[in-house]
């Protein structure tokens, strides 16, 4: 299980670091900076808002169908026409909810934006839905080529529309190229799906339907109330400031780097959502795959966030045109908040797996006042860094939260010898990396590469990582 894990992940990541961070920081950041923090704010409101009604989309039903499925792969087909069924009818009603209190709350003028992001919402959650399917029968190769199809797409068309055409770019341009690109992607992976698993035929069969809500609920009451304490900060930041939404433009610059890093953290959960489900009834194993991927994530996070705090400066004004000592102090705060969501996708995708939610919902619940509080707060003195100084206190109660939930469900031993060595290390790593920093006046990313060689160094010389152990054979590691 250690092997297929690590072999999986390392594909993943790979397929997205290529992939994933060019579209990020060679196309959507440059979408911004041509058209400005305040029309790109406004968008990321906007966008926001959506995707905080996308649990009436996706009922909770993507995870439980690949928890269900990894489980008794065996009930694919029977589950294929009403949970498929199932996803038209939440899209219907996704497009009247959300379409409609968007309307209401930004203005008519962009009932064209609304309705093409919300559409390109719900082809995305079709995507995620065919690709599921694969992962849960333990395709994880499939699923991971697809996993950057439309972001593929998207570097090509918009590539050519920012650096190559005469066409003046605007943010109504760039919802209707990333809408395109999505209905491609989907025709692609629908045709993939057919072929691999046969025809479909939806199945409205209103008993079916409503044993897989009623089983999906807590699935999607756990979307829901991420959504809420997770994407909020955009929102109120438009409503509490009165600057064109120019915060919330410093804002998404500053979310967008650390959507880019969090991107690891998601690739895990998507993994380990269908592994952790598989091996539930198998203690051992369990207990084997949930220390290998916290291990990996652990340096992963690490290293990715220590030269994130360090290089914020570098990396900001070398991202955006328009940047300021706000974009750069907002990133700090979401830095130490992508440290924290980091392990989250390790904790919270075990509990996920388990379908023992109650005490999850009730801490995401907590989670919601909090971050709403800290906003209304922080947001009218300090604009765009108060919303990221909220962002990191919400997820550090989150991540604190999560690993209580952990340890009393699944009764795992602490393993002190497990924290003392990673504390060490992560002190050596950081020590080093400051001294590299701030005595060397090299460019910033000849010094990134050099902490990210010694890192590596550390980790494997002082064996919280070993080769074996990522091969799959046995390992004495602590």
């Amino acid at each position: 299980m250690k092997k297929e894990f690590y072999l999986n992940i390392t594909l993943l990541i790979l397929i997205n670091l290529l992939i994933k961070p060019l579209y990020l920081f060679g196309i959507d950041a440059e979408v911004q900076n041509q058209v400005g923090n305040s029309d790109y704010g406004t968008y990321f409101a906007l966008f926001n808002f959506l995707y905080i009604f996308h649990w009436v989309l996706d009922p909770g039903i993507q995870n439980y169908n690949t928890q269900a499925i990894s489980k008794d792969r065996d009930s694919l087909q029977l589950r294929l026409g009403y949970t498929l069924a199932s996803k038209c009818l939440a899209a219907i009603l996704f497009v009247g909810i959300a379409g409609l209190l968007s309307m209401l709350f930004f203005g008519q003028e962009y009932w064209q934006e609304i309705i093409l992001v919300a559409a390109s919402m719900i082809a995305l959650s079709f995507i995620v839905y065919f690709r599921t399917h694969f992962s849960a029968i333990g395709q994880y190769y499939t699923d991971s080529l697809l996993s950057s199809l439309d972001k593929l797409l998207l570097i090509l068309s918009l590539g050519y529309l920012l650096y190559l055409s005469e066409i003046e770019m605007s943010i109504t341009l760039f919802i209707q190229v990333q809408f395109i690109s999505l209905i491609v992607t989907l025709l692609i992976v629908g045709l993939l799906f057919i072929r691999r698993f046969g025809g479909i035929r939806l199945n409205f069969d209103v008993s079916q339907i409503k044993g897989l809500l009623r089983n999906s609920f807590p699935f999607a009451i756990v979307f829901i109330l991420m959504s809420l304490y997770s994407r909020m900060d955009g929102i109120m930041l438009k409503s509490l400031v009165d600057d064109q939404a120019v915060s919330a433009g410093i804002f998404a610059a500053g979310f967008r780097v650390y959507d880019a890093m969090s991107m690891i953290g998601m690739l895990f959960a998507s993994l380990l959502l269908p592994m952790f489900a598989n091996v539930l009834s198998d203690k051992e194993k369990l207990s084997e795959l949930y220390e290998s991927a916290l291990r990996l994530l652990l340096i992963v996070s690490t290293l990715l966030g220590i030269i994130a705090y360090l290089y914020s400066e570098e990396v900001m004004y070398a991202i955006y045109t328009a940047a300021s000592q706000s974009h750069v102090e907002v990133f700090q705060w979401l830095t130490i908040s992508y440290y924290l969501v980091a392990l989250t996708y390790v904790f919270g995708t075990l509990i996920t797996a388990s379908g023992k939610l109650k005490k999850l919902n009730w801490l995401f619940v907590l989670g919601i006042p909090i971050n709403f509080s800290l906003n209304c707060w922080l947001i009218p003195d300090l604009q765009a860094v108060g919303a990221g100084i909220a962002t990191c206190i919400t997820q550090a109660v989150i991540l604190i939260g999560q690993i209580v939930l952990v340890y009393r469900q699944f009764h795992f031993k602490v393993n002190s010898n497990l924290i003392l060595h990673y504390s060490l290390l992560f002190g050596v790593i950081f020590a080093t990396s400051l001294m590299i920093h701030y005595s060397l006046s090299w460019h910033f990313i000849l010094e990134v590469g050099l902490i990210s060689i010694i890192g590596v160094v550390y980790i494997l010389g002082s064996r919280f990582l070993r080769l074996d152990f990522i091969l799959g054979a046995r390992s004495d590691a602590p």
